[in-house]
């Protein structure tokens, strides 16, 4: 009997020394899906799995293989046959389909860890279109979009390995348009994964890594639940949320496994898994937000959260949340920042706990950058990759939109710097985790590098706190100046500080900024018409004597002008 090819996958879920699990999805029903899998490239030691098709869950199946070893590259195949599962089959026909090969994951505590992370790919439907017979058809951005995986492969599978692709929410944009020409019934929701999951390259890379996906709100709707009616509960929420445990949750490492096949339905969307040095916590934070009582994720999953921050011990604990930790908004209220309590409670735990080596990987904004929070001896790190490709001229922040330097809001004993470049283009990120440090890489859609920053996850030494400006002298003779100071710390990208100021002015900055080795402050006078005019620079390096320094005062003298900064520099 011949074995068909798959219409949608295989995706490769969990791949660990415990379970491999395979997603794939036949064209007819009744039928069957058979996959063999395999350490020699011949098949000559295959095991076979026969799956059924479920008309239930849109003709997909999950192939299940147990016990198999760490660090290993195994080869499958992957396709199906028409016939019943009760039904014996007769020798298969493999010699159609195309043979794939995944390596397992690590358990070795030591070892480190790559791999990819990235959010938001959009595809926008065409609603004029929508009984096209051809589904991918229906769809603008198809190819555009998929050009982003396609570097992925070619620059960070098939050379320079990763070990897995982290998806951290909006895999699919069912809200085309927000609210216009929203997903409304299953079948609406099922054909948006069959055209987003199945291009060329992203069907290519999920077949050969393991892919952990996680949802934000635009598998639902735009800022669930901040809007939704009791009927969208009832109605499209149940939709949404079917055909998201049909393509994103079945081949997760969520659902408990018994003689093979998955048993249950989820009740929680969260789950955890390993990769050599790091665990990884896959949070749910939209579908347990609670608006009313300002909760965005439920008390189980916190305690589950914070029980499993305590045991993971001196392992590197990535934490997949699909909106940021921090920076928040600073006018958005769909983020960790709108929950502040529960906010605080996380980052306190975490100082209380003298918990090390914490890393929050997310997505959702359409920008990329990372920031670090320091504070009470206790240093987190934030890695935002957004968006995978975004084809409209709104929907992406700019960096005044956000806190990114300065005290925490709401939290001032905390301090945020952001050591990277802030990237707006469509773009992915990739992560390379050792027991001491990550390196952290951001490429464009043609996988160019836009950016790379090394970090450690010993705590800085220093912080700098910037008190205030005063200006004594301006340097335009007519009008106020228009300052701005440029702060680099470690030779990183500047962060901004922008105040008019006039003669006899103060400017209270109350700023902090956290460093390792060096900061360089420059301060100048913006000028719409001409250069912007120098006014002088403070350069301060670990080497220097008088290291910490308690509020002295710096001045910046150039171009006529008289400004005097004071600033402290504490041991951090």
């Amino acid at each position: 009997m011949q074995v068909k090819p798959l219409v949608v996958g295989p995706i490769v879920g969990e791949a660990t020394n415990q379970y491999l699990r395979v997603l794939g999805r036949s064209e007819t029903y009744p039928s069957v899906g058979v996959m063999r899998l395999a350490e020699k490239s011949d098949f000559s030691d295959a095991e076979i799995r026969f799956v059924e098709m479920d008309l239930d869950f849109d003709l997909t199946g999950i192939a299940i293989f147990c016990n198999l070893k760490p660090e290993t590259t195994y080869y499958y195949q992957y396709g199906w046959i028409e016939t019943d599962i009760t039904k014996t089959p007769c020798p298969l026909n493999w010699y159609n389909l195309k043979t794939y090969s995944l390596k397992t994951l690590s358990v070795n505590s030591n070892k480190s860890c790559s791999f990819i992370l990235g959010s938001c790919r959009y595809l926008l439907r065409k609603r004029l279109l929508k009984t096209e017979t051809n589904e991918s058809e229906q769809f603008y951005f198809k190819e555009k979009g998929d050009q982003t995986f396609k570097a992925i492969i070619e620059g960070h599978v098939q050379q320079n390995q990763v070990s897995q692709i982290i998806m951290c929410g909006d895999q699919i944009y069912a809200d085309d348009l927000n609210i216009f020409f929203a997903s409304g019934d299953l079948d609406d929701f099922q054909i948006r994964y069959h055209v987003a999951f199945s291009q060329p390259y992203i069907r290519e890379l999920m077949s050969s890594i393991p892919t952990f996906m996680i949802l934000d709100d635009h598998e639902i709707e735009d800022n669930w639940p901040a809007h939704a009616s009791s009927k969208d509960r009832h109605g499209k929420y149940l939709y949404a949320m079917h055909a998201y445990q049909t393509y994103q949750v079945n081949h997760s490492p969520l659902l408990p496994v018994e003689n093979n096949q998955i048993k249950e339905t989820p009740n929680k969307y969260w789950y955890t898994y390993r990769d050599g040095c790091a665990d990884f916590f896959v949070m749910d934070v939209r579908t347990e937000r609670n608006i009313k009582v300002k909760r965005i994720i439920s008390l189980e999953q916190m305690k589950a959260f914070k029980n499993w921050l305590k045991s993971s011990s001196n392992s590197v604990k990535c934490v997949v949340s699909s909106v940021p930790l921090f920076p928040n908004l600073k006018d958005g209220n769909d983020q960790w920042g709108q929950f502040v309590k529960q906010r605080n409670e996380v980052i306190d735990f975490i100082a209380l706990n003298q918990i090390k080596k914490v890393v929050f990987l997310s997505g959702d904004i359409h920008n990329s950058y990372t920031s670090i929070l320091e504070g009470n001896q206790s240093k987190i790190i934030q890695i935002i990759s957004s968006p995978f490709y975004w084809p409209l001229p709104i929907g992406t922040g700019y960096p005044e939109d956000y806190t990114l330097c300065g005290a925490m809001p709401d939290h001032a004993s905390y301090t945020i710097t952001t050591p990277s470049k802030f990237i707006r283009d469509h773009n992915f990120t990739r992560i390379d985790i050792n027991p001491n440090g990550l390196e952290i890489s951001v490429y464009n859609q043609e996988g160019k590098l836009l950016d790379k920053n090394k970090l450690s996850f010993e705590l800085t030494p220093y912080k700098l706190i910037l008190h205030s400006l005063k200006c004594h002298k301006n340097e335009d003779w007519v009008g106020l100046d228009e300052c701005r100071l440029d702060i680099y710390v470690d030779d990183h990208h500047p962060q901004y500080l922008n105040q008019q100021m006039d003669e006899g002015d103060t400017w209270s900055i109350n700023q902090s900024f956290c460093f390792n080795e060096k900061i360089d402050i420059k301060l100048f006078d913006e000028d719409s018409l001409n250069l912007n005019d120098f006014l002088g620079e403070l350069t301060i390096t670990v080497t220097d004597d008088e290291l910490p320094r308690n509020s002295v005062s710096h001045r910046f003298t150039k171009e006529g002008a008289n400004y005097s900064l004071n600033y402290t520099i504490t041991n951090n």
